[in-house]
């Protein structure tokens, strides 16, 4: 833990106080963390940020959606050429 000698011999002692953080145990639900109005709601946020390989899978499903849709709306201009 890297303390100090003093600190070693206080610590076995047992005269060290120890401070203990509040954490939320949700977060280590399987099914994430879902609010009280809907406990059966599951983010599709933190399903996309617990799982990298989803996340990145879905951006490229979303941005060759959003492509064909720019290549629909937006057609490629046909220019004249000169005979």
């Amino acid at each position: 833990l890297g303390l100090s000698a003093t600190d070693k011999k206080t610590l076995s002692a047992g005269d060290m106080e120890i401070a203990f953080l509040e954490y939320d145990w949700r977060l280590n639900d399987s099914k994430g963390p879902a609010s009280s109005e809907n406990p059966s709601f599951i983010s599709p946020v933190w399903i996309l940020r617990s799982n990298p390989e989803l996340g990145a899978a879905a951006a490229g499903i979303l941005l060759f959606l959003i492509g064909g849709v720019i290549l629909i709306i937006c057609p490629r201009r046909k220019t004249k050429t000169a005979a």
